[in-house]
């Protein structure tokens, strides 16, 4: 009997799959620890707020890692290439024409609000609303770089590995989606401010 179990928290993502590649589950209990709340909530938004959907995603996701764990190059960064497969797992579902309706949550936030108190709670709720419903209507590329910029913080270099496409294209999504949110959300200019590029 296993009296102590070794410990992986000060190990790169990297090294973790290398362990996770000799088919050690401790490593990948440590890697989903660091990745399920930030994964979760990037598939619930590009699944147009299905939360089902974006558990079961997730749930693939990690099984994927478990069963297929050599498709990871480890000399290769493991964040962008794990976004990669999230990203291509959502194409394929846009590809099957499946359309979702935003289920947001009360306590969601993507962006945040500028306007006083009161009226923030109602103000939030309603741009939120409106800020998945544009998202939804636009392409999947266009929501997907929105999505890891602002709602992952993650580079632009490293988007540009994600979406397999030159740095340049990748601006250009960003200042494409801005452009044509802060037009479909003007109304709400003096009340809560999208992100700048």
């Amino acid at each position: 009997m296993q009296l102590f179990r070794k410990s992986y928290s000060g190990e790169s993502d990297e090294s973790l799959m290398e362990h996770i590649q000799q088919q050690n589950a401790e490593a990948l209990e440590e890697l989903y620890a660091r990745y399920v709340s930030q994964m979760r909530i990037f598939l619930f938004r590009m699944l147009g707020g299905n939360r089902e959907r974006a558990d079961d995603f997730l749930q693939d996701l990690f099984l994927k890692l478990w069963e297929k764990p050599h498709v990871f190059d480890t000399s290769r960064r493991f964040s962008p290439w794990f976004y990669m497969m999230a990203t291509n797992l959502c194409k394929n579902e846009y590809k099957r024409n499946y359309r979702y309706s935003p289920l947001l949550s009360e306590n969601e936030e993507l962006l945040p609000g500028k306007s006083d108190a009161g009226e923030l709670a109602i103000d939030l709720q309603s741009f939120r609303a409106e800020l998945y419903h544009e998202l939804d209507a636009l392409s999947h590329e266009h929501r997907t770089v929105f999505l890891l910029r602002y709602s992952n913080d993650i580079s632009i270099k490293e988007i540009s590995e994600i979406m397999d496409c030159p740095e340049g294209t990748v601006k250009s999504r960003i200042h494409y989606t801005l452009r044509q949110l802060s037009e479909k959300l003007a109304k709400y200019k003096d009340g809560v401010e999208l992100p700048h590029e």
